[in-house]
Order: C-alpha cells, then structure tokens, then sequence
C-alpha cells in the first residue's frame, strides 16, 4: 500500500536536490521541459506527487540517467520508508543514502542484485530492469491488498506473447520476460516504433513517465469501506472478503480487476456504476451467496483474453443477472448475457435449470459459457450456433440432452503427431462435453448437412468421424458403416458401455484419449481391414473379448504393424475370437 507521498526529492547523481517542481503552482517550469514533450504531463505528475525533483529549481534534466540506487529509494519512500536490515551486498555501505532502501527492497524481493555480492547502486538502470522492479513492487502491493500474485509463466510462452507487442522481444532477458509483458500490456512501459529497447539506459525522462503510469493505476489504495482502489479511482482492486450484503463500486470507476470479490463468502449483491467499462476475469468467483449483479450500459469488456464464463466460478447462487438498457454491445436475456458484436452468448447463470432454448442470431458460445449450471438438464441450440467452446459445460453436472442445429459445423483439424512419428488427424470434437456425465441424448437437425446423430452418437459424415458419444451411453453400441475416424474424446468416461462394434470397411479405431474411462467394456467387434489399433484397446482396462470379423492369419497381417502389436501386447488375458475362420 502507498502510505504516504514522498516528502523529499530524489538524486541526480549522490546528492539530495532541495529543487521545487517547475509544475507546481507557485514554482517556474522547468526550461528544460517544454509544454509539447511527450513527457511533460508525467514529470509534471511525478513532482506534483513528490515522486521525484528536479536536478535543480530550474532543470529536470529528462534525458539524463537514473540509477538503481534512485529507483529503490522512490519506492521504500512510496511505501513510508519502512525499517528493514542492512543488505548482504559489498557495495552498499551501511551509511549511504541509498541503504534503507536497498535493505528494504532486498528483504522485500523487490530487488535481486547484478550479482550475489554486488548491488550496482550507482550504476544507471536499464528499461528491462525498471519494468521488473516496478513489476516485482506492485506483487507485494497486490498481496498486501488480498490479491494472489500473478503465476509464473514459461520463457517460450512469455516471448512468443510479447513479440506480438514488439520486435525486439528476443532481446528481453528471460527474468525480466513477465515483467515486461506485464508492463507493456498494463501501458506502462512503452517503446519507440515497436521496439522495447529492454537493456538500454531508462532517461530521467522514461523513469517519470513509467512512475506516473504505474502511481496512478497499481497503486493500491484503501477506501473507506475497506476496499482497495487505484490511486486515480478508477479501477477497484479488491473488495474485502468480509464484506457483508450488498457492496456499491464507487462512482468513477471504470475497471473492475480480475478477481475483485474472490472469495467474499458473504457478498449477496453488487451495486455497479455507469462509467464501469470492464470486468475482469473470475471477478466475483467462490461468492457463494452472491445472487444478484446488474452490469452497466457503459460495459465495454466482459473477462476477455481469459475466460469469459469463470468471472463467476462458483457462485452458484446467482440467480439475476443483468444488462442496463442502452448498452451498445452487451445484452442480458432471462439471466444470460450475450455479446452482440460478435453474436456470441458469453456466460448464463449458475441456477438456469430445466431446458434452454438458445436464441437465433448466436453464432458460437464463450468459454465456460455454461459453466457450473449444475441443473441444466436439455440445451436446444438455434440454427445459427455455428460452434462451442471447450470449457462451456464444465460442471453441467445434470445434463442429459442436447440438439444440434442446421449451421452447426466443425473447422478441418490440426494434426497430431503420435510417437511412432506419423501425422494422424484427430477430430478433437468431444471435450466440450467432458465433464456432462449425465449426457444421454443427441439430436442434429435435419437440415444439417454436415452431422447426423445415430443412436444418440455424433458423427460428421463429411469426414466419416465418430465425434461423441455421450457419456451416459449404456449397454452395447454398434456403430454404423461409413465411419472411418474415431474423435480425440468420442469414448471419453463411456463407463456404462459393456460392448462396443465397430462397423465394417473401418481402417482405424486409434484415438489418443478417445476411450479414457471405458471402464465397463468388456467385448469388442473389430471388423475384416481394420489397420491401425493402437492408442485404443489399452485404454478399456477390463476388456475380456475380442471379436475379430476376419481369419487368424489376416489378425496376423494386423499385428505386422510394431505397434499394433505393442497395443495387443498390453492386454494380458484378453480372448481372441476369429469368426471367419
């Protein structure tokens, strides 16, 4: 938390600079900053704040360096300058202006040190190095605030994301990489034509603009209610997690952050302004008793980049859920709330129950659209719904049926390399549904050209795929001629099947995944020029039988391929039966 602006000006160089702010009131401006620099606004800030000073009444010197030293000693001012032990490093002397602050940052993990031994005080401080000790600052604030720092992410994913923003982002050292992602897509470090410019010297000028940026927004600041707000007011951080009833977001907000109300066991109800352009990801998840939010007609962004429907994860209870008239881009219907820009549904209530009928004009579903709507029990999808996303109905616990529309369609798959090398295609279809263990009934409509249902099962007959069958399929399936693929997840926790036949001219029943949790087959049909049976039967661990449609020298022919024989192989005490011979 900021507990108190600065009260004295920073170094340029060793010294203390007894200066005035040239934008203060009753002070002359700098002559070395002019009304038109890109960083007038934010020197002028940093001053008026106490952030930092002038190398003299009269000159900010922007282009000049700032050093390690300087940086710690902004931020331990920022944070009231707390008392902290001596730090371990050779080259801070215990009565240097720097070492409270280098302590303290230290003890604090803010700051690591060039070396084991060295701290580099005085040395000037790179703009990759800036962006990690802001960063690395701002975790301990969010912790202080209730909120969980941010997971560690993996170098690859961290660059590859960040060359998106610039093209010098290889040149980022790797433990500065989520720093720097983070300040970038936070606007608080910029660079000059695409380029970060990440070991270069940060200017007097930059350390203001990036201080400013951050003071304003990451700061963590708390109300009078106890909850945390930015500096400027305008995005609310947290709500304590004791908040009883109904909470009301203070007027002039415009961001809610991601997880705002995590965990506010007795939160009932959220009063939120106009004004609120967005909501961030799992804003108001684990609020069990949270029944009631009324979403704004100045709603821009509802938990994009993320997961649209886990801003409520596990606040089962929420039973209204609406859309302020006049919102130009987000509507809510009988409790769900739908994107009209991108003609998505977004995200449905957990306490939907019984049938849904999904209006015409959806197009496809945002992820988690119905997440934890455990007494879902039939979903009608409108002739326009043209996809689902994985991870719409996760927890649809109650959900037995499902009818597919005439635009329903699927996009050609990606391949999947096995590990014998070969580039199988998997249709992935199938893992939108699997966590509905209640799921029965599938029907397509007639006037789809794509899908057919056979015997509750989901098939593409434009590829010959099995794409699902449905998790509360019981008993013996006999599938019909004309498939040739088995889909990633088709059998996926297919536990009351017994016996499964496949059809005749099938080349193949391998699918990575596709028969996880077949616990209850115990017979299984094969017919006469099945080539590849790898990747399936291994996955039925109680498997008794196998049929096979042709003569034991064509079985054989079939175990010729290594693998096919491996997968053979690992089941012991399964009986062969050759029902051509």
């Amino acid at each position: 938390m900021l507990k108190k602006a600065i009260a004295a000006g920073l170094l340029s160089g060793m010294m203390i600079v007894s200066g005035v702010c040239g934008f203060a009131a009753d002070a002359p401006a700098f002559t070395d900053v002019k009304d038109s620099d890109w960083f007038a606004a934010d020197v002028g800030y940093v001053c008026e704040n106490g952030l930092m000073k002038g190398v003299s009444e009269t000159r900010f010197d922007p282009q000049g360096t700032f050093t390690r030293g300087m940086l710690v000693t902004v931020l331990h001012r920022m944070e009231g300058e707390p008392s902290a032990p001596a730090s371990s490093f050779a080259d801070v002397e215990a009565d240097a202006w720097y070492a409270d602050a280098v302590g303290w940052a230290a003890q604090q993990g803010i700051v690591n040190g060039t070396s084991d031994t060295t701290f580099s005080p005085m040395a000037p401080i790179t703009r990759e190095q800036l962006a990690t000790i802001i960063y690395r600052y701002v975790q301990m604030e969010k912790q202080k605030a209730g909120l969980p720092a941010d997971v560690a992410r993996g170098a690859a994913e961290l660059r590859d994301e960040l060359s998106g923003y610039c093209s010098d982002g290889g040149d980022v050292s790797e433990y500065a990489l989520q720093p720097a992602l983070w300040a970038v897509q936070n606007g608080i470090l910029n660079g000059d034509n695409r380029k970060l410019m990440p070991r270069g010297d940060a200017t007097r000028a930059q350390v203001a603009a990036v201080i400013s940026r951050f003071y304003k927004k990451e700061s963590y600041v708390p109300a009078e209610d106890g909850a945390f707000y930015s500096r400027d007011g305008k995005t609310l951080y947290r709500i304590p997690e004791d908040m009883k009833g109904i909470f009301t977001v203070k007027d002039g907000t415009e961001e809610l952050s991601g997880r705002c109300a995590f965990r506010c066991a007795e939160l009932e109800a959220v009063v939120i302004p106009e004004g609120v352009k967005t909501v961030g990801q799992e804003a108001f998840a684990e609020c069990p008793k949270l029944k009631s939010v009324s979403l704004p007609a100045s709603l821009e962004s509802l938990g994009e980049g993320a997961l649209p429907g886990m801003i409520f994860k596990g606040s089962d209870q929420l039973e209204i859920l609406t859309v302020a008239e006049g919102n130009p881009r987000f509507h809510s219907e009988d409790n769900v709330i739908f994107d009209d820009e991108s003609h998505q549904l977004v995200l449905a209530v957990k306490r939907i129950s019984g049938t849904y009928t999904v209006p015409e004009g959806v197009t496809w579903f945002g992820t988690g659209a119905f997440a934890g709507c455990s007494e879902l029990k039939e979903l009608i999808l409108a002739d326009s719904v043209k996809s689902v996303n994985s991870g719409s109905f996760i927890g649809c616990d109650s959900l037995e049926a499902i009818h597919f529309g005439r635009d329903f369609y699927l996009p050609d798959p990606e391949p999947t390399v096995t590990a014998v090398g070969i580039a199988r295609y998997y249709p992935v279809f199938g893992e939108e549904f699997r966590y509905c263990p209640m799921l029965k009934h599938i029907t397509v409509s007639e006037e789809n050209p794509h899908f057919i249902a056979h015997d509750d099962c989901l098939i593409d007959v434009d590829r010959g795929d099995l794409l699902l069958v449905p998790q509360g399929k019981t008993g013996v399936l006999t599938l019909p001629e004309g498939i040739g693929k088995v889909g990633k997840f088709a059998f996926y926790q297919c536990s009351g099947l017994t016996e499964i036949r496949f059809p005749e001219g099938m080349k193949s029943i391998s699918s990575l995944n596709g028969y996880e949790g077949c616990t209850g087959v115990e017979i299984v049909y094969l017919p006469v020029g099945i080539e590849y049976i790898y990747d399936s039967l291994e996955q039925m661990p109680n498997l008794k039988t196998i049929e096979f449609g042709g003569t034991k020298d064509q079985w054989a022919e079939v175990l010729d391929y290594y693998y096919n024989r491996q997968t053979v192989e690992k089941l012991s005490g399964v009986e062969m039966l050759f029902l051509g011979d």
